[in-house]
C-alpha cells in the first residue's frame, strides 16, 4: 500500500531559519511542500522517509534565501493493482460505494463490483447483499426484485463499517494550468444567488480528484468484515 520514492529537488530556506539545524529545516520544508500532495504517476505523498543528501546552500542575488539541492526518499501511498486493503464505508449512492482510509477518501466501488447479488435500498441510501442467493444452487430461486426480500435476508453496507476491498484500477488526473474561467452568467430567473452559489460550491467539492482508485468487493472474504467474522467465529466453535 505504501512505497518509497526517490526524488531530487531544490529547497528554499528562509533567512529567519539560518540559525537552525540545516537538516531539520530542510526536512520541514520537504514535508511542507510534498505532504498530502499528489504527484502524477507516483501517488499521494505522505511524509519524508530519509534525507539522503543536501548541498551547501547558495544565495541568489536580491533574494536573501539559501537554496539547497537535495536528494531524498518519500513515503508514498500507491497500492498495487490486486492488493487487498481495509477501509471504512464513507457513503453510498445508486452508482456504488465510496470507501475511506481516513487519509484518503477517493476510492469508489461501482455497483457492478459489489458482492453478487446486491441491491440498492433508496429508503436507507445503502446497498445490501442478499447472501442467501449467492450460491449457484439457490440463485435460481432468487426473486426478480431483491427489494422484496425480508430485512433478515439483507446484509447492509452501513456508513462507518470496516470493509475489505480489492484495488482494480488507478486514475491520475492532469491538473496542469488550464484556460482561465469565464465570467459567470447571471442566475436564471427565479433562482436565488445564494442557491446558485451553493450549487457551484457543491460542484467544486465533488470535482474529479487528481488521484483516485476503483475497487471491488465481490469475492470470498471481501466486503464488510462483520459478514465474515461471524462465519469464522461459528467455524471456530465447531470441535
Amino acid at each position: 500500500m505504501f512505497v518509497l520514492s526517490h526524488l531530487k529537488d531544490t529547497v528554499r530556506v528562509q533567512a529567519r531559519d539560518f540559525g537552525l539545524d540545516r537538516a531539520t529545516v530542510i526536512t520541514s520544508e520537504i514535508n511542507r511542500k510534498y505532504s498530502n500532495k499528489v504527484l502524477p504517476d507516483l501517488g499521494l505523498c505522505i511524509a519524508l522517509f530519509d534525507l539522503l543528501d543536501a548541498s551547501e546552500g547558495k544565495v541568489l542575488y536580491g533574494d536573501g534565501c539559501l537554496y539547497h539541492r537535495v536528494e531524498f526518499t518519500l513515503v508514498v501511498f500507491r497500492p498495487f493493482l490486486g492488493e487487498h486493503i481495509v477501509g471504512t464505508v464513507k457513503s453510498s449512492s445508486p452508482t456504488g460505494v465510496r470507501v475511506s482510509l481516513k487519509f484518503f477518501d477517493d476510492i469508489h466501488i461501482p455497483y457492478r463490483s459489489l458482492q453478487t447479488p446486491s441491491a440498492y435500498d433508496p429508503a436507507l441510501n445503502e446497498f445490501f447483499w442478499a447472501s442467501e442467493y449467492s450460491d449457484p444452487e439457490t440463485a435460481s430461486s432468487m426473486p426478480g426484485d431483491l427489494l422484496s426480500i425480508g430485512e433478515d435476508q439483507r446484509l447492509y453496507m452501513q456508513i462507518g463499517q470496516p470493509i475489505r476491498i480489492r484495488i482494480e484500477e488507478e486514475h491520475f488526473l492532469d491538473v496542469g494550468p488550464k484556460e482561465a474561467p469565464k465570467a459567470p452568467n447571471p442566475p436564471p430567473e427565479g433562482v436565488e444567488i445564494s442557491a446558485l452559489e451553493d450549487q457551484l460550491r457543491k460542484e467544486r467539492e465533488e470535482g474529479i480528484p487528481p488521484y483516485s482508485l476503483v475497487a471491488s468487493c465481490d469475492g470470498p472474504g471481501l466486503g464488510i468484515l462483520a459478514w465474515w467474522q461471524s462465519e469464522e467465529e461459528a467455524g471456530q466453535e465447531v470441535p
